[in-house]
């Protein structure tokens, strides 16, 4: 009879014995799920306001490359690299030196470079710390591009313009107004392909060290051809 009790109450409690580990698993994966601390967030680079990275660089000239590195956890970077490929091939420069410390609102990472070779580039940036990896430009598929260029050969350009724009265009429209109109005043033809030369001077100037000089040098070089301007004006 005591056993015949007992059978009910078994039969209910078995279907719930056989639910028990299933709920329990459930409960500890979302207890986990929730619990879970937040992922570290990886260094970023990027630009200093007011300073961006340059696009032209004169080849064999030492400069100093600058970026700002972030880390959200404040972390220091392990490794911090500028990585270019130019005509000499794939160079991996560590960084030289940091300024700063606060590394959560941002720190100065200096790479110094004692001259790049004549040609066009393609580089990117790269900072490590143990939270992860950063990189500059952002995407993979793009890189950091800049030109180096001579001097020399700017300045041996910018010879030959000057002999075109003052000797050559000036001789040019001489022989072009005799040949034209023999009793008119071939010296005025001359004056006014004088004027164009200048300006065409200028403009080559502007062009080809716009990117290389001070403000300061370029203006001392506008000022000078318009000097030659009032001088042919005035000239009688």
């Amino acid at each position: 009879m005591l056993n015949h009790r007992r059978r009910p109450r078994q039969a209910f409690f078995a279907p719930l014995a056989l639910l028990a580990g299933p709920l329990a698993m459930t409960a500890l994966l979302l207890l986990l799920t929730l619990v879970r601390p937040a992922q570290a967030k990886p260094p970023v680079l990027s630009e200093i306001a007011g300073s961006p990275l340059p696009s032209v660089f004169q080849a064999g000239k030492t400069y100093t490359i600058k970026l700002l590195y972030t880390d959200p956890e404040g972390d220091p970077p392990r490794k911090a690299q500028f990585i270019y490929e130019g005509p000499s091939g794939r160079v991996p420069k560590d960084y030289t030196s940091i300024q700063g410390r606060d590394y959560k609102n941002g720190v100065v990472i200096e790479w110094v470079i004692n001259g790049f070779g004549q040609g066009t580039y393609q580089a990117s940036f790269v900072a490590r710390a143990s939270d992860g990896e950063g990189r500059f430009p952002l995407a993979n598929d793009q890189n950091y591009a800049f030109a180096v260029e001579s001097v020399l050969s700017k300045w041996l350009v910018m010879g030959v313009g000057l002999v075109v724009g003052l000797a050559f265009v000036p001789f040019l429209a001489y022989v072009l107004a005799r040949s034209i109109n023999r009793r008119g005043d071939p010296s005025r033809a001359a004056r006014i392909g004088l004027l164009m030369g200048i300006l065409a001077c200028l403009a080559l100037f502007l062009y080809l060290f716009l990117s290389f000089y001070t403000p300061l040098i370029l203006a001392l070089g506008i000022i000078a051809a318009f000097a030659l301007v009032v001088l042919v004006l005035t000239r009688r």
